[in-house]
């Protein structure tokens, strides 16, 4: 992935470090001034290249040699006369035009690396999105609160191609090192009907809040095992649930949550793949289970 510049810095490195080769070459000979004023010249180009380089500035060859011809016509042109001595000493000039052209070179081979690792980055995270599958309302079956609101339930339409291969996504991002498995992938529930449907219908994030609040759960500051675990993006919408079933030394949750149409799982609160800008528990103080009622409608 080489932009025009990256190669434009590559070219004039590399050839820096062909003028290093042939000065080693000549490095017996008396070059008078004319050359000696020519390596300045070009010595002066090579830093001006490697500067933008590391500014990360696209530039053109012309820019670069305008801005170069700027300096050598400066106030700072006195110091010409210093680089003017040191070209007198073969060494110093190979020193000088080689450490120059190396790091025209590796400059924007490691900036493309970098570039390409962080592209490699955004796909893996891109691959590490659950996908969800279309979703039809059930017709048969409607979950019920305390306070006898009605919560629309959903079941899956299938696609045995979308369950795809749990093992291989969970070892995209490791997660088999961070997470203990407690149950098969599903296309049956998703988390929050694994949390709040017996683990037999698919209930929206949406509805969740609305659950929280007809069925009087409280946040809780302090979470112990049984409460419950939402997660909500930086928009406020509920994005994943899950229970409490321990802590760790120190107190930090263990959660066990189904993720998605994969399988159900304990992990660390912040080891799981959904949005935790807005993590918080929650508590109710007399319910032994968060499952909802159900109606049948036939």
């Amino acid at each position: 992935m080489q932009t025009d510049a990256s190669v434009f810095l590559l070219e004039t490195g590399a050839g820096l470090l062909v003028l290093t080769a042939a000065l080693l070459v000549l490095a017996g000979w008396w070059w008078g001034w004319a050359v000696p004023g020519a390596l300045v010249a070009a010595e002066v180009c090579g830093l001006t290249a490697l500067l933008f380089a590391l500014l990360g500035a696209q530039v053109s060859p012309r820019v670069l040699g305008a801005f170069s011809v700027c300096l050598l016509l400066s106030p700072l042109s006195h110091l010409n006369g210093w680089f003017l001595s040191l070209l007198r000493r073969p060494v110093a000039v190979a020193v000088a035009l080689a450490g120059t052209g190396l790091a025209l070179v590796l400059v924007p081979v490691i900036r493309d690396e970098l570039t390409l690792f962080d592209h490699a980055n955004e796909l893996l995270v891109a691959r590490q999105e659950i996908p969800t599958p279309e979703l039809e309302e059930s017709l048969e079956t409607v979950g019920i609160t305390t306070t006898g609101q009605t919560i629309p339930l959903f079941h899956p339409l299938l696609d045995t191609e979308m369950a795809g291969d749990e093992v291989a996504w969970l070892a995209q991002g490791d997660w088999e090192y961070r997470v203990i498995r407690l149950g098969d992938a599903t296309l049956e529930a998703n988390c929050h009907g694994h949390v709040f449907a017996h683990g037999k219908f698919w209930v929206l994030g949406r509805h969740v809040s609305v659950i929280l609040q007809e069925n009087s759960y409280e946040e809780s500051a302090n979470p112990l095992p049984g409460d419950l675990a939402i997660y909500r993006d930086s928009s406020g919408m509920v994005s994943h649930s899950g229970v409490v079933r321990g802590l760790m030394p120190g107190g930090a949750p263990l959660v066990e949550s189904k993720w998605g149409l994969l399988g159900i799982f304990l992990h660390t609160a912040i080891d799981c793949p959904y949005d935790k800008s807005d993590l918080r528990y929650y508590r109710h103080p007399t319910r032994t289970s968060h499952h909802l009622d159900t109606e049948e409608l036939r």
